[in-house]
Protein backbone atom coordinates (compact mmCIF):
# COMPACT_ATOMS: atom_id res chain seq x y z
CA UNK A 1 0.00 0.00 0.00
CA UNK A 2 1.17 3.22 -0.76
CA UNK A 3 1.07 6.80 1.31
CA UNK A 4 -0.08 8.59 -1.56
CA UNK A 5 -3.41 7.35 -3.05
CA UNK A 6 -4.55 7.50 -7.09
CA UNK A 7 -6.86 10.30 -6.71
CA UNK A 8 -10.05 9.48 -9.29
CA UNK A 9 -11.76 12.40 -10.39
CA UNK A 10 -15.07 11.43 -9.58
CA UNK A 11 -18.43 12.91 -8.51
CA UNK A 12 -20.85 11.54 -5.76
CA UNK A 13 -24.16 12.95 -5.58
CA UNK A 14 -24.01 13.05 -1.38
CA UNK A 15 -27.87 14.18 0.45
CA UNK A 16 -27.53 17.46 1.37
CA UNK A 17 -27.49 17.08 5.60
CA UNK A 18 -24.34 14.98 4.79
CA UNK A 19 -22.88 17.17 2.67
CA UNK A 20 -23.80 20.06 6.02
CA UNK A 21 -21.69 17.63 8.32
CA UNK A 22 -18.82 17.31 6.44
CA UNK A 23 -18.42 21.10 5.70
CA UNK A 24 -19.00 21.61 9.57
CA UNK A 25 -16.34 19.46 10.19
CA UNK A 26 -13.81 20.74 7.21
CA UNK A 27 -14.13 24.53 8.36
CA UNK A 28 -13.34 23.51 11.75
CA UNK A 29 -9.79 22.79 10.24
CA UNK A 30 -10.51 18.55 9.90
CA UNK A 31 -10.27 16.24 7.64
CA UNK A 32 -13.52 14.15 6.99
CA UNK A 33 -14.58 11.93 3.83
CA UNK A 34 -17.31 9.58 3.49
CA UNK A 35 -15.78 6.37 3.25
CA UNK A 36 -16.57 2.25 2.67
CA UNK A 37 -19.67 0.68 1.19
CA UNK A 38 -21.23 3.86 0.27
CA UNK A 39 -18.42 4.83 -1.63
CA UNK A 40 -18.45 1.56 -3.56
CA UNK A 41 -22.01 1.34 -4.03
CA UNK A 42 -22.05 4.97 -5.41
CA UNK A 43 -19.09 3.91 -7.94
CA UNK A 44 -21.71 0.79 -8.90
CA UNK A 45 -24.50 3.03 -9.35
CA UNK A 46 -26.83 1.52 -6.66
CA UNK A 47 -27.96 3.80 -4.06
CA UNK A 48 -26.18 3.88 -0.46
CA UNK A 49 -28.44 2.74 2.21
CA UNK A 50 -26.20 3.88 4.80
CA UNK A 51 -23.39 6.64 4.78
CA UNK A 52 -20.63 6.40 7.15
CA UNK A 53 -17.78 9.31 7.46
CA UNK A 54 -13.93 9.59 8.57
CA UNK A 55 -12.45 11.98 10.43
CA UNK A 56 -9.46 13.23 12.18
CA UNK A 57 -11.12 14.81 14.45
CA UNK A 58 -11.35 12.59 17.67
CA UNK A 59 -14.46 11.96 19.29
CA UNK A 60 -14.48 14.69 21.71
CA UNK A 61 -14.08 17.17 19.23
CA UNK A 62 -16.77 16.19 16.82
CA UNK A 63 -19.15 16.12 20.00
CA UNK A 64 -18.26 19.61 20.72
CA UNK A 65 -18.45 20.89 17.09
CA UNK A 66 -21.77 19.39 17.20
CA UNK A 67 -23.05 19.67 20.46
CA UNK A 68 -25.25 23.39 19.70
CA UNK A 69 -26.38 22.33 16.46
CA UNK A 70 -29.78 23.02 15.80
CA UNK A 71 -32.36 19.94 14.95
CA UNK A 72 -29.28 17.81 15.70
CA UNK A 73 -28.89 14.26 18.28
CA UNK A 74 -25.33 12.99 19.04
CA UNK A 75 -25.07 8.99 19.71
CA UNK A 76 -22.18 8.25 22.26
CA UNK A 77 -22.66 4.29 22.18
CA UNK A 78 -19.69 3.68 19.61
CA UNK A 79 -17.38 6.09 21.08
CA UNK A 80 -14.85 3.36 22.56
CA UNK A 81 -14.49 2.66 19.46
CA UNK A 82 -14.52 6.29 18.03
CA UNK A 83 -17.64 6.15 16.59
CA UNK A 84 -20.22 9.36 17.21
CA UNK A 85 -23.39 8.70 15.31
CA UNK A 86 -25.11 12.00 14.75
CA UNK A 87 -28.72 11.92 13.52
CA UNK A 88 -30.22 14.94 11.56
CA UNK A 89 -33.86 14.09 9.83
CA UNK A 90 -34.44 11.01 10.77
CA UNK A 91 -30.65 9.83 8.85
CA UNK A 92 -28.02 9.21 11.50
CA UNK A 93 -24.69 9.44 9.74
CA UNK A 94 -21.42 7.51 11.80
CA UNK A 95 -18.58 9.55 12.02
CA UNK A 96 -15.73 7.65 13.27
CA UNK A 97 -11.75 9.06 13.90
CA UNK A 98 -9.20 7.69 12.21
CA UNK A 99 -8.21 4.67 13.54
CA UNK A 100 -5.73 1.69 14.23
CA UNK A 101 -7.01 -1.50 15.73
CA UNK A 102 -5.42 -3.24 18.34
CA UNK A 103 -5.55 -7.18 19.37
CA UNK A 104 -8.44 -9.10 18.09
CA UNK A 105 -8.93 -11.26 21.20
CA UNK A 106 -12.12 -12.83 20.10
CA UNK A 107 -12.31 -12.92 16.47
CA UNK A 108 -14.43 -10.31 15.85
CA UNK A 109 -13.63 -7.14 17.77
CA UNK A 110 -10.63 -5.36 19.01
CA UNK A 111 -9.40 -5.41 22.44
CA UNK A 112 -8.57 -1.66 22.20
CA UNK A 113 -8.74 1.01 19.18
CA UNK A 114 -5.31 3.12 18.42
CA UNK A 115 -6.51 6.81 16.87
CA UNK A 116 -4.17 8.23 13.95
CA UNK A 117 -3.70 11.32 12.05
CA UNK A 118 -3.66 10.01 8.57
CA UNK A 119 -6.56 8.19 6.37
CA UNK A 120 -4.03 5.86 5.10
CA UNK A 121 -3.45 4.39 8.17
CA UNK A 122 -7.40 4.06 8.85
CA UNK A 123 -7.76 2.47 5.99
CA UNK A 124 -5.22 -0.43 6.25
CA UNK A 125 -8.27 -2.00 9.15
CA UNK A 126 -10.49 -2.32 6.41
CA UNK A 127 -11.45 -5.53 4.91
CA UNK A 128 -11.97 -5.21 1.68
CA UNK A 129 -10.10 -3.09 -1.21
CA UNK A 130 -13.82 -1.91 -2.45
CA UNK A 131 -14.24 -1.04 0.77
CA UNK A 132 -11.51 0.88 1.69
CA UNK A 133 -12.41 3.38 -0.65
CA UNK A 134 -12.83 7.22 0.46
CA UNK A 135 -14.19 10.22 -0.97
CA UNK A 136 -14.42 13.97 -0.83
CA UNK A 137 -16.00 16.43 -3.16
CA UNK A 138 -13.21 18.74 -3.27
CA UNK A 139 -10.77 16.02 -3.88
CA UNK A 140 -12.63 13.02 -5.74
CA UNK A 141 -12.29 9.37 -4.56
CA UNK A 142 -9.15 8.63 -2.91
CA UNK A 143 -7.73 5.15 -3.45
CA UNK A 144 -4.66 3.53 -1.22
CA UNK A 145 -5.09 -0.20 -2.34
CA UNK A 146 -5.94 -0.13 -6.02
CA UNK A 147 -10.02 -1.02 -5.16
CA UNK A 148 -11.26 1.14 -7.58
CA UNK A 149 -9.36 -1.45 -10.12
CA UNK A 150 -10.81 -4.52 -8.12
CA UNK A 151 -14.29 -2.95 -8.64
CA UNK A 152 -13.83 -2.29 -12.70
CA UNK A 153 -12.35 -5.89 -12.48
CA UNK A 154 -14.88 -7.53 -9.87
CA UNK A 155 -12.64 -8.46 -7.77
CA UNK A 156 -12.88 -8.95 -4.04
CA UNK A 157 -9.57 -8.23 -2.57
CA UNK A 158 -8.35 -8.40 0.90
CA UNK A 159 -6.53 -5.28 2.66
CA UNK A 160 -3.21 -6.37 3.48
CA UNK A 161 -2.17 -9.76 4.08
CA UNK A 162 -6.00 -12.13 3.80
CA UNK A 163 -5.28 -14.59 6.79
CA UNK A 164 -4.89 -11.52 9.02
CA UNK A 165 -7.93 -10.14 7.91
CA UNK A 166 -10.33 -13.16 8.16
CA UNK A 167 -8.64 -14.29 11.58
CA UNK A 168 -9.45 -10.76 12.74
CA UNK A 169 -12.80 -11.41 12.10
CA UNK A 170 -14.47 -13.93 11.71
CA UNK A 171 -17.54 -12.41 10.30
CA UNK A 172 -15.31 -10.73 7.29
CA UNK A 173 -15.77 -14.47 6.10
CA UNK A 174 -19.19 -14.65 6.01
CA UNK A 175 -19.57 -11.17 4.52
CA UNK A 176 -16.93 -12.45 1.38
CA UNK A 177 -19.47 -15.15 0.07
CA UNK A 178 -22.17 -12.53 0.89
CA UNK A 179 -20.47 -10.41 -1.62
CA UNK A 180 -20.07 -13.45 -3.76
CA UNK A 181 -23.53 -13.39 -4.11
CA UNK A 182 -24.89 -9.91 -4.46
CA UNK A 183 -21.82 -8.59 -6.75
CA UNK A 184 -21.12 -11.74 -8.25
CA UNK A 185 -17.46 -10.59 -7.66
CA UNK A 186 -14.22 -13.74 -7.64
CA UNK A 187 -12.31 -13.67 -5.07
CA UNK A 188 -8.35 -13.48 -5.77
CA UNK A 189 -6.47 -16.19 -4.99
CA UNK A 190 -4.96 -15.21 -2.00
CA UNK A 191 -8.46 -14.04 -0.02
CA UNK A 192 -10.03 -17.32 -1.01
CA UNK A 193 -7.10 -19.72 0.03
CA UNK A 194 -7.38 -17.71 3.19
CA UNK A 195 -10.70 -18.25 3.72
CA UNK A 196 -11.32 -21.92 2.95
CA UNK A 197 -8.23 -22.48 5.69
CA UNK A 198 -10.22 -20.65 8.27
CA UNK A 199 -13.82 -20.92 7.23
CA UNK A 200 -14.51 -22.91 10.73
CA UNK A 201 -13.20 -19.73 12.43
CA UNK A 202 -17.49 -18.68 11.73
CA UNK A 203 -18.43 -20.67 14.30
CA UNK A 204 -17.72 -18.69 17.25
CA UNK A 205 -19.71 -15.78 15.68
CA UNK A 206 -23.23 -14.71 17.40
CA UNK A 207 -26.16 -16.06 15.93
CA UNK A 208 -27.82 -12.70 14.83
CA UNK A 209 -24.71 -11.46 12.79
CA UNK A 210 -24.88 -15.03 11.05
CA UNK A 211 -28.46 -15.14 9.99
CA UNK A 212 -28.02 -11.10 9.06
CA UNK A 213 -25.30 -12.55 6.72
CA UNK A 214 -27.03 -15.25 5.21
CA UNK A 215 -30.25 -13.39 4.75
CA UNK A 216 -28.54 -10.81 2.26
CA UNK A 217 -26.28 -13.93 1.02
CA UNK A 218 -29.88 -15.91 -0.19
CA UNK A 219 -31.41 -12.79 -1.35
CA UNK A 220 -28.46 -11.93 -3.88
CA UNK A 221 -28.54 -12.26 -7.71
CA UNK A 222 -25.38 -14.85 -7.77
CA UNK A 223 -26.56 -16.67 -4.56
CA UNK A 224 -26.30 -20.18 -6.50
CA UNK A 225 -22.56 -19.07 -7.78
CA UNK A 226 -21.39 -18.32 -4.31
CA UNK A 227 -23.41 -21.76 -2.60
CA UNK A 228 -21.31 -23.80 -5.26
CA UNK A 229 -17.78 -22.00 -5.30
CA UNK A 230 -17.89 -22.58 -1.41
CA UNK A 231 -20.10 -25.17 -0.79
CA UNK A 232 -18.19 -26.35 2.04
CA UNK A 233 -18.24 -23.15 3.83
CA UNK A 234 -22.20 -23.64 4.21
CA UNK A 235 -22.29 -26.94 4.60
CA UNK A 236 -20.57 -26.53 7.43
CA UNK A 237 -22.19 -23.27 8.75
CA UNK A 238 -25.81 -24.97 8.14
CA UNK A 239 -24.34 -28.33 10.61
CA UNK A 240 -23.31 -25.85 13.13
CA UNK A 241 -26.67 -23.95 13.00
CA UNK A 242 -27.95 -27.43 13.24
CA UNK A 243 -25.95 -28.81 16.00
CA UNK A 244 -25.74 -31.84 14.08
CA UNK A 245 -23.04 -33.40 12.33
CA UNK A 246 -25.70 -35.27 9.14
CA UNK A 247 -23.10 -36.06 6.24
CA UNK A 248 -24.99 -34.76 3.74
CA UNK A 249 -25.44 -30.94 3.84
CA UNK A 250 -23.24 -30.28 1.17
CA UNK A 251 -25.80 -32.26 -1.50
CA UNK A 252 -28.81 -31.27 0.26
CA UNK A 253 -27.42 -27.60 -0.11
CA UNK A 254 -26.61 -27.64 -3.93
CA UNK A 255 -29.81 -29.43 -4.59
CA UNK A 256 -31.67 -26.56 -2.71
CA UNK A 257 -30.25 -23.90 -4.50
CA UNK A 258 -31.10 -24.90 -7.87
CA UNK A 259 -33.67 -22.43 -9.17
CA UNK A 260 -33.76 -20.61 -5.93
CA UNK A 261 -33.33 -17.38 -7.41
CA UNK A 262 -37.17 -17.95 -8.80
CA UNK A 263 -38.25 -17.33 -5.50
CA UNK A 264 -39.04 -13.56 -4.94
CA UNK A 265 -38.90 -13.72 -0.69
CA UNK A 266 -36.54 -14.44 1.75
CA UNK A 267 -38.72 -17.08 3.40
CA UNK A 268 -39.62 -19.19 0.40
CA UNK A 269 -36.08 -18.97 -0.40
CA UNK A 270 -34.98 -20.76 3.01
CA UNK A 271 -37.58 -23.03 2.69
CA UNK A 272 -36.30 -24.58 -0.88
CA UNK A 273 -32.55 -24.28 0.41
CA UNK A 274 -33.60 -26.46 3.23
CA UNK A 275 -35.95 -28.76 2.33
CA UNK A 276 -34.55 -31.60 1.20
CA UNK A 277 -33.19 -31.85 4.91
CA UNK A 278 -34.32 -34.29 7.10
CA UNK A 279 -37.33 -32.84 9.15
CA UNK A 280 -35.78 -32.39 12.45
CA UNK A 281 -32.30 -30.96 10.98
CA UNK A 282 -34.49 -28.33 8.83
CA UNK A 283 -36.43 -27.74 12.02
CA UNK A 284 -33.63 -27.02 14.35
CA UNK A 285 -31.63 -24.61 12.02
CA UNK A 286 -35.25 -22.62 11.63
CA UNK A 287 -35.06 -22.33 15.66
CA UNK A 288 -31.79 -21.48 15.66
CA UNK A 289 -31.94 -18.70 13.38
CA UNK A 290 -34.23 -16.95 16.08
CA UNK A 291 -36.65 -16.44 13.01
CA UNK A 292 -39.77 -14.51 14.78
CA UNK A 293 -42.55 -16.36 15.80
CA UNK A 294 -44.91 -15.21 13.07
CA UNK A 295 -42.00 -16.04 10.70
CA UNK A 296 -41.23 -19.38 11.74
CA UNK A 297 -45.10 -20.09 11.21
CA UNK A 298 -44.94 -19.19 7.75
CA UNK A 299 -41.91 -20.92 7.34
CA UNK A 300 -42.80 -24.26 8.80
CA UNK A 301 -46.39 -24.19 7.01
CA UNK A 302 -44.65 -23.95 3.88
CA UNK A 303 -42.22 -27.16 4.43
CA UNK A 304 -45.95 -28.89 4.96
CA UNK A 305 -47.60 -27.65 2.26
CA UNK A 306 -44.08 -28.56 -0.39
CA UNK A 307 -44.62 -32.04 0.87
CA UNK A 308 -48.30 -31.87 0.49
CA UNK A 309 -49.74 -33.23 -2.73
CA UNK A 310 -51.53 -30.72 -5.54
CA UNK A 311 -55.26 -30.09 -4.59
CA UNK A 312 -57.00 -31.53 -7.20
CA UNK A 313 -60.42 -29.83 -6.53
CA UNK A 314 -62.47 -26.83 -5.03
CA UNK A 315 -62.93 -28.76 -1.50
CA UNK A 316 -59.22 -29.90 -1.50
CA UNK A 317 -57.69 -26.26 -1.96
CA UNK A 318 -60.39 -24.93 0.20
CA UNK A 319 -59.28 -27.82 3.10
CA UNK A 320 -55.67 -26.29 2.38
CA UNK A 321 -56.74 -22.63 2.64
CA UNK A 322 -58.91 -23.65 6.18
CA UNK A 323 -55.73 -25.41 7.54
CA UNK A 324 -52.83 -22.98 6.45
CA UNK A 325 -54.06 -20.00 5.51
CA UNK A 326 -54.54 -18.08 2.14
CA UNK A 327 -50.79 -16.54 2.61
CA UNK A 328 -49.42 -19.85 2.99
CA UNK A 329 -50.88 -21.25 0.42
CA UNK A 330 -50.97 -18.65 -2.25
CA UNK A 331 -46.72 -18.08 -1.61
CA UNK A 332 -46.86 -22.01 -1.95
CA UNK A 333 -47.86 -22.05 -5.44
CA UNK A 334 -44.01 -20.84 -6.20
CA UNK A 335 -42.52 -23.72 -4.65
CA UNK A 336 -45.47 -25.71 -6.36
CA UNK A 337 -44.13 -24.37 -9.48
CA UNK A 338 -40.68 -25.37 -9.08
CA UNK A 339 -41.97 -29.67 -8.07
CA UNK A 340 -44.45 -29.37 -10.75
CA UNK A 341 -43.85 -27.20 -13.49
CA UNK A 342 -46.66 -25.47 -14.97
CA UNK A 343 -49.72 -25.76 -12.64
CA UNK A 344 -52.28 -25.04 -15.36
CA UNK A 345 -55.33 -23.25 -13.66
CA UNK A 346 -54.77 -24.12 -10.15
CA UNK A 347 -52.92 -20.81 -9.66
CA UNK A 348 -56.13 -18.48 -10.92
CA UNK A 349 -58.31 -21.53 -8.68
CA UNK A 350 -56.20 -20.89 -5.04
CA UNK A 351 -56.35 -17.28 -5.36
CA UNK A 352 -60.19 -17.07 -6.18
CA UNK A 353 -61.26 -19.00 -3.60
CA UNK A 354 -58.50 -17.68 -1.31
CA UNK A 355 -60.69 -13.80 -2.35
CA UNK A 356 -63.65 -15.28 -1.91
CA UNK A 357 -64.41 -19.38 -0.80
CA UNK A 358 -65.64 -19.46 2.56
CA UNK A 359 -62.75 -21.26 4.73
CA UNK A 360 -62.65 -20.03 8.11
CA UNK A 361 -65.40 -19.87 10.30
CA UNK A 362 -65.65 -15.86 10.16
CA UNK A 363 -67.19 -16.26 6.50
CA UNK A 364 -70.00 -18.70 7.24
CA UNK A 365 -73.55 -16.66 6.82
CA UNK A 366 -74.06 -17.84 10.18
CA UNK A 367 -72.84 -17.26 13.31
CA UNK A 368 -72.92 -18.19 17.40
CA UNK A 369 -75.37 -15.48 18.23
CA UNK A 370 -77.32 -16.96 15.53
CA UNK A 371 -76.84 -20.11 17.23
CA UNK A 372 -77.89 -19.35 20.82
CA UNK A 373 -81.37 -18.26 19.79
CA UNK A 374 -81.71 -21.64 18.44
CA UNK A 375 -81.78 -23.66 21.49
CA UNK A 376 -80.97 -21.29 23.87
CA UNK A 377 -77.67 -22.70 24.37
CA UNK A 378 -74.67 -20.91 25.73
CA UNK A 379 -71.68 -23.17 26.18
CA UNK A 380 -68.79 -21.44 24.14
CA UNK A 381 -67.52 -25.52 22.95
CA UNK A 382 -70.72 -26.19 21.71
CA UNK A 383 -71.08 -23.44 19.85
CA UNK A 384 -67.38 -24.19 18.70
CA UNK A 385 -68.19 -27.38 17.68
CA UNK A 386 -71.62 -26.89 15.65
CA UNK A 387 -69.62 -23.82 13.58
CA UNK A 388 -66.74 -25.84 12.89
CA UNK A 389 -68.77 -28.96 11.89
CA UNK A 390 -70.94 -26.35 9.42
CA UNK A 391 -67.78 -25.00 8.25
CA UNK A 392 -66.32 -28.41 7.78
CA UNK A 393 -69.47 -29.30 5.58
CA UNK A 394 -69.54 -25.99 3.24
CA UNK A 395 -65.96 -26.83 2.43
CA UNK A 396 -66.62 -30.48 1.33
CA UNK A 397 -69.63 -29.10 -0.37
CA UNK A 398 -72.17 -30.97 1.51
CA UNK A 399 -74.08 -27.93 2.18
CA UNK A 400 -74.35 -24.67 0.76
CA UNK A 401 -73.01 -21.54 2.45
CA UNK A 402 -76.82 -19.67 3.21
CA UNK A 403 -78.32 -18.60 6.21
CA UNK A 404 -81.31 -21.00 5.72
CA UNK A 405 -79.26 -24.18 5.38
CA UNK A 406 -77.16 -23.22 7.60
CA UNK A 407 -79.33 -23.11 10.53
CA UNK A 408 -81.05 -26.00 9.37
CA UNK A 409 -78.27 -28.09 9.61
CA UNK A 410 -77.39 -26.53 12.69
CA UNK A 411 -80.14 -27.52 14.41
CA UNK A 412 -79.75 -30.66 13.23
CA UNK A 413 -76.44 -30.86 14.80
CA UNK A 414 -77.65 -29.35 18.46
CA UNK A 415 -80.00 -31.77 18.61
CA UNK A 416 -77.60 -34.77 18.13
CA UNK A 417 -75.30 -33.00 20.59
CA UNK A 418 -78.04 -32.38 23.12
CA UNK A 419 -79.82 -35.27 22.85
Amino acid sequence: MSNTPIIYPYHITLPQDLREILQCLQACGYRAYVIGGCVRDSLLGVSPKDWDIATNAHPNTICEIFAHKPNLKLIHTGAKYGTIGVCINATCYEITTFRGDGIYLDSRHPNCVQFVEHLCEDVMRRDFSINALAYSESEGVLDYVNGVQDLNHKKLVCVGEAHIRFGEDSLRILRAVRFRATLGFMLDSHTKDALLSLYPHIATLPVERIRLELDKTLMGAYVGASFQEYIEVFAYLFAHLARDSYAHFGSALLEGIAHIHLLDSLELRYVWLLHTLPHDIRTAIIENLRFSNNQKTHIFSLFALLSHALPNDDSAILRLLSRFGAQNVCDALELWTLVYGDLGMLPKQVHTLAKHGCYEIKSLNINGEIIKTLADIHEGKTIGIVLQTLLDEVIDQKLTNTTHSLIQRAQELLHQLQG
